[in-house]
């Protein structure tokens, strides 16, 4: 799958799509049963952008899509009940991290190979990547309104799923302002 490819771009997946100086576009690659389809999507409301990503899968598809998929699922939880005034990102990071270790998720989670990277997620606004970034060494506690993306993806050499949502910074925890479930939709 094209998400397993080499990319420039610093992020969890790389990709082919016809030239290699887009390579996150339409391709020439064609989808069989048991493969799994991840969409990133972006919104805009008054200049404000959020931030998501569903994972759709061409049934039949091994059991480990939707058994993974649940272990993000908890991650995002885990880390939005967190996304509160003071919380600190690399904390935050760190505890996604361990999570995964622990659903044995470790060489997969946050990209594949060397496109492995070391962040859960980003702050979003006027620009689709700003500060804060969810990541080792980013220690200024979070702010209350801020807004941020968590985007927990595991890859491996049979399956690809992942799920990205925007929440807002409040004292109760992220507030999700994403309105789709995050569940994989099942085709």
């Amino acid at each position: 799958a094209s998400v397993r490819q080499p990319t420039l771009f610093d992020g969890p997946v790389g990709g082919t799509g016809l030239y290699a100086a887009a390579p996150f576009f339409s391709g020439n690659a064609v989808f069989d049963r048991g493969d799994t389809l991840l969409v990133d999507l972006m919104a805009g409301v008054e200049g404000y952008l959020a931030d998501a990503t569903r994972t759709y899968a061409l049934d039949p598809v091994p059991e480990a899509v939707d058994r993974c998929h649940g272990v993000l699922l908890t991650i995002e939880e885990e880390v939005r009940r967190r996304l509160v005034p003071g919380a600190v990102p690399e904390t935050l990071y760190q505890i996604a991290v361990e999570h995964a270790a622990a659903a044995g998720m470790a060489g997969g989670f946050m990209g594949y190979g060397e496109n492995q990277v070391k962040f859960l997620g980003h702050g979003l606004g006027l620009e689709i990547d700003e500060l804060p970034v969810l990541a080792p060494r980013f220690t200024e506690p979070l702010q209350e309104n801020m807004v941020v993306a968590v985007e927990p993806k595991y890859f491996d050499d049979l399956l690809s799923t992942g799920v990205e949502d925007t929440f807002i910074v409040t004292p109760a925890g992220g507030e999700n302002v994403i309105p789709y479930p995050p569940e994989v939709k099942h085709l």
